[in-house]
């Protein structure tokens, strides 16, 4: 397991007795020393910039930087389980920064609010010591001036996150057409990427009459390119955003990106966690707009996505609405530019280069996005890595189920992800069913354009001329319906030999029974219950063995069944502030864990009130509310726990209510499986399955 990092920044010295240095691996990194391993460079803003950039905007940009770098140091790769699809842990960074502002970054409601809004976008953990920065540093160093029109900026509505892709790109041409000044921050990381990004920029400037600010800001790093996923960029993009929003007065941040990508729902288990980008979920901007309020001092400073409903496809129809297709092929959405011949700048292979394709082509913009800007044909060409051809596989499969499914399915499915992004609005039944909508139109659309493709292509099909190794020729051996890993592990139909199949496969359950064709149904509770009887036929299973066969074998009864099931932790999984992992006997104890809890979300209450937060008030008064009944319903008025009985009682009824729930959804796809379950399966305080004949199942 790789050990803890501490990160000491902008020359701060520890002795090496420290405390701080025990058990940690130690990170220097520096950004205006002759080596330094970390750059930042902000070019094209106004002298008014350099003259009113605040000092705690100064120690904003630097420890966004740091940690963006520390970031990419430390690779998770190592830390995955053989079969790559699993992690553990999560990294843990301590980060010693010198600051200009030390009363500010010392206050604890801001070192929560950091770190609450680092810790869901990259589910790691990160603490800080910020001393007093000694001798101040030049600003100088950081500003490199060019020249710019004298345009009026200030008092803007939004400053503009500008990526140069197909999202901000939209984004930008729709509040252009609309009259409205643009300010457009770009991260460039590279000199390829923002040739790009410039020249974009310049083409917007030529197209539209209102006044359109560029300010590309140079940060990399120097020899840490370990870690891949790099979920904290989002964080330092945010960062150069309220920057610039601080100097221009600006109400706040604007990012611009499809709703399906923001969402990001796992296309596969091996997707989940860190693997799972949040750079623009709800959530995310809702944790970051909570600490870029303390940081900007403004109760109403906003970051928002006004694309967040909107799919790919109809952000690309935005393009053609405002006539402006004729930039699409200036814009660049893949995630290998840097590997990228000059001619061309989309590989073909990624997910955002399919994302992009089917898009386009679903719009009717392909005369905007010709196949030779792809190094890789998207649907015909041959993808060589084990990675390329499951990141199509798994893409046409998502799409394919959304397509497939209804949306009560799809709500079932996806419960989680969908209840963390709807409660970040104030009618989250209202979003949530926009969300649905929104991921069905997605699955409609990219089953058209493959559908399409396959039609366009029939005669390589037929002749035998398409490569093996393509979208398509996937697509034809039905690939798109099987659930694969990283590593390439297959579940597929061809790996069954009987007629009875219930197994996991992915996020979903593959059934079949006797002749019926196979079936596909979301993840729930009771499947995993009917799938652990399956396996012991006939055998009698105690209710408790049977929860905690697919809970945890330590887990006890009376906390899952009620505490993890009635407030989720702020990553909507299960609580870490008291280890529901381990009974607690002593009702003394746990009963004070309750309370200390219980004080703990008054005080996030208290605070809430104070920041005038009522989003984030509204949150946190449901999770008292729950906690509240919890402590009653366990410890009652007497404050004695719940008895054994009691908690027999409710692990009976709720693995039979969850039984019966899989039962009805196996019902709409397959009667005569679930008629077969209603006649072998038995439930109560002790669970049986048993086959009046001898049935093998696939499991």
């Amino acid at each position: 397991m790789m050990k803890p990092r501490l990160v000491l920044c902008s020359d701060v010295q520890l002795p090496p007795d420290h405390p701080l240095r025990e058990g940690r691996h130690v990170v220097r990194l520096d950004t205006l020393n002759p080596d330094s391993n970390t750059h930042l460079r902000i070019e094209n803003l106004a002298d008014a910039f350099k003259q009113h950039l605040e000092p705690r905007m100064i120690d904003l940009l630097e420890l966004a930087t740091y940690i963006y770098t520390a970031d990419c140091e430390a690779s998770r790769e190592l830390a995955w389980m053989d079969d790559k699809s699993t992690e553990p842990w999560s990294r843990e960074f301590h980060i010693v920064m010198p600051v200009r502002h030390l009363n500010f970054w010392k206050r604890e409601d801001v070192q929560q609010s950091l770190a609450s809004a680092l810790n869901f976008l990259s589910s790691d953990r990160f603490t800080f010591d910020f001393v007093q920065l000694q001798p101040k540093r030049p600003v100088d160093g950081y500003l490199q001036f060019t020249p710019v029109d004298e345009t009026p900026f200030h008092q803007i509505d939004r400053v503009t996150m500008f990526s140069g892709g197909l999202d901000s790109l939209a984004g930008a041409v729709e509040s252009a057409s609309k009259g409205e000044r643009l300010v457009l921050v770009s991260h460039r990381p590279a000199s390829q990427t923002n040739k790009r990004q410039v020249e974009l920029a310049k083409q917007l400037k030529e197209r539209f009459k209102v006044p359109i600010l560029h300010i590309p800001v140079w940060v990399n790093k120097s020899g840490f390119d370990r870690e891949s996923t790099q979920r904290t960029r989002s964080f330092l993009f945010a960062a150069l955003g309220v920057a610039a929003a601080s100097v221009l007065q600006a109400g706040g941040v604007r990012f611009y990106e499809n709703g399906v990508c923001s969402l990001n729902w796992p296309l596969a288990d091996e997707v989940k966690r860190s693997r799972a980008a949040r750079t623009t979920h709800p959530e995310a901007l809702q944790r970051m707009q909570q600490f870029f309020r303390l940081a900007t001092e403004k109760v109403d400073f906003a970051i928002d996505n006004p694309f967040i409903f909107k799919t790919k496809t109809e952000i690309v129809s935005t393009l053609g609405k405002y006539g402006a297709g004729d930039l699409i092929v200036s814009s660049c959405s893949c995630t290998h530019t840097m590997f990228q011949p000059k001619t061309q700048w989309h590989c073909g292979r990624c997910g955002q280069c399919i994302d992009r394709r089917i898009a386009i082509l679903a719009a009717g913009m392909e005369e905007y996005d010709t196949e030779d800007d792809y190094v890789t044909n998207v649907f015909t060409g041959k993808r060589t890595s084990n990675y390329d051809h499951n990141i199509a596989a798994n893409y046409a499969r998502y799409a394919s189920e959304l397509h497939r499914m209804t949306e009560q399915d799809i709500a079932v499915a996806y419960n989680l992800e969908l209840t963390r992004a709807a409660r970040c609005f104030p009618n989250a039944g209202g979003t949530a069913q926009r969300f649905l909508d929104m991921q069905k139109r997605h699955g409609a659309a990219v089953c058209g354009v493959l559908s399409d493709q396959v039609g366009k292509h029939q005669d390589a099909f037929i002749s035998g001329n398409l490569d093996k190794a393509s979208l398509l020729a996937m697509i034809g051996r039905g690939e798109h319906l099987e659930s694969r890993s990283t590593d390439g592990t297959v579940t597929t139909s061809e790996s069954f030999n009987t007629n009875y199949i219930f197994r996991k496969a992915g996020l979903n359950w593959t059934i079949l029974y006797q002749t019926a064709e196979i079936q596909s149904l979301p993840e729930l509770h009771g499947m995993a219950y009917i799938h652990y009887l399956l396996k012991q036929p006939h055998q009698p299973i105690r209710v408790d063995k049977l929860y905690h066969a697919v809970h945890g074998a330590t887990s006890d009864i009376e906390h899952d069944l009620v505490t993890a099931e009635l407030i989720p932790d702020s990553d909507g999984e299960q609580l870490t502030s008291i280890d529901i992992s381990k009974p607690i006997d002593d009702d003394e104890q746990s009963l004070s864990q309750y309370r200390e809890w219980l004080r703990g979300i008054e005080e996030e209450e208290a605070q809430a009130k104070r920041n005038k937060n009522s989003v984030e008030l509204a949150e946190i008064q449901r999770r008292k509310t729950d906690l509240t009944k919890l402590i009653s319903s366990e410890f009652g008025i007497g404050g004695t726990r719940r008895s054994l009985t009691d908690q027999y009682k409710k692990a009976r009824q709720t693995v039979s209510k969850a039984i019966n729930t899989a039962k009805d959804q196996i019902r709409r796809v397959n009667r005569p499986l679930a008629e077969h379950f209603d006649d072998t399966i038995t439930t109560g305080t002790d669970c049986r399955y048993s086959p009046q004949s001898n049935i093998t199942w696939n499991t």
